[in-house]
């Protein structure tokens, strides 16, 4: 309790602001209810001159005994809580009666004494306001209500309470406000349209059913509609109405008609009413949508109908118009109308007759759809049908083709009669058929074709090979499928076959040759090794230089073609034995530099290694590739430069990539390719040491595993030759 201190005087209160406040009274008493003090509001409101009141019982101020009996009440409760507010009747000076309201509140003085003061207004004004729009709502039998979402409170007026026959101190919650429309679509309606106002503020009116709680059962029209703030529904409130039969059919036909007029908009169709005496016609507000009129044109005859449609349909369009005038007969009709606009639009009519009560025709109704969009399409579709170079059929699950496009005949020669004449199936080649059957069960089974290949005949009596996707309509009993001819691919793809097997063969044949030819070419060259070394140690003059150099130059030479003879055999040996294991190419990287231990001492290189998958390959060929390699960046070095090789490799999305790099002589550019083949070796490197062979086993040994091999250099700086292995 919060009790005002105010700095009181014995005799007045030192409130001259509120004294001021026109149209209330200010009343200062005692803590007995005696009137201490009295603005001129209170002798305006009450009609009591200030001096009349002075001393005297604030119960003075009401003629009537409730009203005195309700102000000794509330002075003994102001005197005690400190602060009353109530709405009730008081009494003038001339025996009349107003709604006031009036707020009591306890304050003290600077002594601590105690004091009441009322402040009192007029509210007769609205309190007739509210009665007449109550009596209103009870006349109309329009009722009130709201639900307070902040408090979660729900309110009805005294009409709403009627018309649910509760009684006048019933206090509904939002769940039994809603229980009471009847279970079903009522009550779902309501559910679901309350949500939505409270969801996004969407308005409703709905006629719906109502059980009260007498039972009865009846028909009411609730309206509604959501407060917002700040993005939070606060409140809904609307209004409650019983409606009886003619009302509640003539709510049904007006929200029918709108449901209507939606649905005609939607599916854009307009509907039309024709007087075929006169001439007049009137039409839906679809049919001015449809040719774009403005709403405040409108269309009343016939013929005023005619300058909408399309030149080029014009004759066609009376001509069916009068036949059916004479007929009585309303032919469907498709048509162009040219709009308001410009634009041309594609539209489908139909109608029907109506007659009098003595057998004549009055009028014609019906309807116009705008098939625009649908007509475009269709015309899309049968250019695209017409000009397509698949073959499209339809078929149906009776085993003969129903339509075809143009390319079938290009294809296959027969016409689109001679080939729905016979079942399908007598069409493709006999070897064909029981597979063709088979699928064309599965899709009559739901099923979808995908890359389906079988042969059908031509009118020469040829065979074409197709590739089919299809699908079906169980429902329709349809098969829908499009072909391909692919006779060129698979003669294509036959004979690539025969020439990779014939040149297969002729691979193996090269190989058994050069490895035939290499082997018995290594007998008699040893055989001549042997004689000139027993030539020269029994014939030639050892004293002699020019012999001795004749001789140096014949054993080179020969032990060259000893070496090129026998990279040749192990050449055409890669690959032939081995089988692909899982290889650590560290471990072979390190006995390939173990081998090499001499080489790399006598030349102080340094050797970098990162760190090396294990793959899948073949081992004794990968450990020749990586010693091909790093032997060969340990050979072509640069005079008094220190060798530097780095062996890496990097992980690529579907294969290893490995790298031998070297700061050697380097290769010119011209040559990238040159240095892969069998023999062949570049100017800047004719005057190291060997046969031009290794380079061409890396290659082979890296297309062995389905990779490849290439070299960027840097001519007199050094290489990098890069291969990668697929990943198996």
């Amino acid at each position: 309790m919060l009790d005002t201190k105010l700095d009181l005087k014995k005799d007045q209160i030192a409130l001259s602001f509120i004294d001021n406040l026109a149209g209330y009274a200010v009343i200062t008493l005692d803590q007995s209810g005696t009137i201490l003090d009295w603005n001129k509001g209170a002798s305006d409101l009450f009609g009591f001159q200030k001096k009349e009141m002075i001393g005297k019982s604030l119960s003075k101020t009401s003629s009537l005994e409730d009203s005195k009996k309700e102000l000794h009440s509330r002075i003994q409760k102001a005197a005690t809580t400190g602060n009353v507010t109530h709405e009730w009747y008081r009494g003038k000076k001339d025996g009349s009666v107003f709604w006031a309201k009036s707020i009591m509140t306890k304050v003290f003085d600077e002594d601590d004494t105690c004091y009441l003061v009322e402040m009192v207004v007029d509210l007769s004004e609205r309190k007739r306001s509210e009665e007449m729009l109550e009596l209103a709502g009870e006349i109309a039998k329009v009722g009130g209500w709201e639900f307070n979402l902040v408090n979660n409170t729900l309110t009805w007026n005294k009409e709403t309470k009627r018309i649910h026959e509760v009684e006048p101190d019933f206090v509904p919650d939002i769940v039994e406000g809603i229980n009471f429309y009847k279970q079903g679509e009522s009550r779902e309606t309501i559910k679901q349209v309350v949500a939505q106002a409270i969801d996004d503020g969407t308005p409703y009116d709905e006629v719906l059913q109502l059980v009260t709680a007498k039972g009865n059962l009846v028909w009411v029209r609730a309206k509604g509609q959501a407060e917002h703030r700040n993005g939070t529904c606060i409140r809904i409130y609307g209004s409650f109405q019983e409606i009886y039969e003619q009302q509640r059919k003539e709510a049904e036909l007006a929200k029918k008609s709108a449901a209507l007029e939606e649905a005609q908009r939607l599916a854009k169709i307009g509907s039309w009413e024709w007087d075929t005496k006169t001439g007049q016609i009137q039409w839906s507000d679809e049919m001015y949508r449809i040719l774009d009129i403005p709403e405040n044109e409108r269309v009343d005859h016939v013929n005023d109908f005619y300058p909408y449609v399309h030149p080029e349909d014009l004759e066609h369009v009376q001509s069916a118009t009068a036949a059916a005038v004479e007929t009585q007969i309303a032919i469907p009709l498709s048509y162009r109308i040219l709009t308001k606009k410009g634009e041309v639009k594609y539209v489908n009519a139909s109608g029907t007759q109506k007659f009098g009560e003595d057998g004549n025709p009055t009028k014609m109704i019906g309807t116009v759809q705008d098939v625009t969009e649908q007509t475009q399409l269709k015309n899309r579709l049968d250019t695209f049908w017409e000009y397509s170079q698949e073959m499209m059929c339809f078929a149906g699950m009776d085993g003969y083709f129903k339509k075809l496009n143009p390319m079938w005949q290009e294809v296959l020669g027969y016409s689109s009669e001679e080939l729905c004449s016979k079942p399908f199936i007598e069409f493709v080649h006999p070897d064909d058929r029981e597979a063709t059957l088979r699928e064309a069960a599965k899709l009559g089974e739901g099923a979808i074709t995908v890359n389906f290949i079988n042969r059908y005949q031509t009118r020469s009596g040829v065979y074409k090979w197709l590739r089919w996707s299809a699908g079906s309509d169980p429902y329709e009993q349809m098969l829908y499928a499009t072909a391909r001819d692919i006779t060129q691919e698979i003669d294509d793809a036959w004979e690539l076959k025969q020439y990779a097997k014939e040149l297969e063969e002729k691979n193996k044949e090269l190989e058994q040759f050069t490895y035939i030819a290499s082997h018995d070419l290594q007998e008699p060259l040893r055989t001549l090794i042997s004689m000139i070394e027993i030539f020269e140690s029994q014939y030639v003059d050892h004293n002699s230089p020019e012999a001795m150099k004749v001789m140096d130059y014949i054993t080179s030479s020969s032990q060259r073609m000893q070496g090129l003879i026998k990279g040749l055999l192990d050449y055409s040996r890669l690959g032939t034995k081995s089988e692909r294991v899982k290889v650590n190419c560290q471990e072979i990287v390190q006995d390939v530099l173990d081998d090499l231990a001499k080489s790399i001492n006598d030349s102080r290189a340094k050797i970098h290694v990162g760190e090396l998958p294990i793959i899948k390959g073949h081992e004794t060929e990968l450990r020749l590739l990586f010693q091909n390699l790093i032997g060969n960046a340990l050979k072509f070095t640069r005079e008094g430069v220190v060798p530097v090789v780095k062996v890496h490799a990097e992980k690529k999305k579907d294969a290893w990539k490995f790298s031998v790099e070297d700061n050697g002589i380097g290769i010119e550019e011209k040559y990238y390719q040159r240095i892969f083949m069998i023999f062949q070796r570049t100017n800047s490197r004719a005057k190291f040491e060997g046969t031009g062979i290794g380079l061409a086993h890396a290659k082979k040994i890296v297309s062995l595993h389905g990779g490849e091999i290439w070299v960027n250099s840097n001519f007199g700086a050094g290489s990098e030759f890069s291969f990668k292995i697929p990943q198996q």
